[in-house]
């Protein structure tokens, strides 16, 4: 209140009696209104909100909790220790790009083991591929770039960008081999989380056979990875990506509302694609910013949808997830 006790008081609002005035209803409503006719071009645009113009339907959250095997906790936390060491390298280097690709994985370590060990992987032929003691670094990338790139449509294709630049030098070797360990375990580790999504969606099915699902996740590999298990398990599946050309998204969203069960999505489904002939949806990931949970949830709860929009949102035992 105090910080916005001058455009309160060209409201008409005492700072005194802001909190009491701000707690009625009646009084936001008014105060909204008041703002949006201070607005230069507020003669330009139609304000409505969900309220006014009706039509929206109800939203149940559920979380989903998946318990990870100790072997899978324990890795987890290797690979966080990992990734903690080279964001704080990253850090005392000012390598804002290393930086960025370390949280880029923690991400990526929250969404699925196979993404973390496909990245990986390709981040250890990149490093083997640097001209040995060489001490040399990539150009980094701008500021302003690094903006772009956080506000990508695919953060996978973001991350794969910055792998050239996102290199210390210094300890090549000891990271190379700290890489190829976690690697080897992540082949080895059972998928959790996948089994706990098999086992939403076989409850789904078994009760309404007809439904359709769609399952946001934020990595294209960990959609790759989602895809073949589903579809191994006798689903139909469609798949929609960022790096799909305008006619294989058609065709992907025509094939899911014609006929298959289940649409896994990354963010780029987030936004402009309406799903409101589908009412359940599956956050196998959560993005850490809240505004992209509201995009997904936006895709189905629009104008014309019909019932409750149910969202399942999947999370690890005792991982970052758990704190969301």
């Amino acid at each position: 209140v105090s910080s916005n006790a001058a455009m309160l008081g060209e409201l008409g609002v005492p700072a005194a009696e802001a909190a009491a005035v701000l707690a009625r209803e009646e009084e936001r409503e008014r105060l909204m209104d008041g703002l949006v006719d201070k607005h230069p071009i507020a003669g330009a645009l139609v304000r409505n909100r969900k309220a006014e113009v009706g039509g929206f339907t109800l939203r149940e959250a559920r979380k989903v909790p998946v318990p990870l095997e100790d072997e899978e906790l324990a890795l987890y936390e290797d690979v966080a220790a990992y990734l903690r060491d080279g964001y704080n390298r990253a850090l005392a280097q000012k390598n804002n790009a290393l930086g960025f690709l370390m949280v880029g994985y923690q991400k990526m370590l929250a969404s699925s083991s196979y993404a973390v060990r496909q990245s990986f992987r390709r981040r250890i032929e990149k490093l083997k591929a640097r001209p040995k003691n060489s001490t040399t670094r990539h150009k980094p990338p701008s500021d302003s770039h690094l903006d772009e790139l956080r506000d990508a449509e695919e953060i996978t294709q973001a991350l794969t960008e910055l792998e050239d630049s996102a290199v210390d030098p210094v300890g090549l070797a000891e990271e190379i081999g700290q890489l190829q360990d976690l690697v080897d375990r992540l082949g080895r580790v059972r998928d959790s989380k996948a089994l706990v999504l098999l086992t939403v969606l076989d409850g789904i099915f078994a009760d309404h056979p007809r439904e359709k699902v769609v399952v946001f996740t934020t990595f294209i590999q960990t959609q790759q990875s989602l895809a073949a298990t589903l579809r191994h398990n006798g689903y139909t599946v469609a798949e929609f990506n960022g790096q799909m050309s305008l006619d294989e998204k058609e065709e992907a969203v025509r094939s899911f509302k014609a006929s298959d069960q289940i649409l896994i999505s990354t963010e780029a489904g987030g936004e402009g694609r309406n799903f409101q002939f589908c009412h359940l949806m599956v956050n196998y990931d959560l993005p850490w910013n809240p505004m992209r949970i509201e995009q997904r949830i936006g895709r189905l709860d629009r104008i014309g949808q019909k019932q409750p929009v149910l969202i399942y949102n999947l999370f690890c035992e005792g991982t970052v997830d758990d704190a969301f």
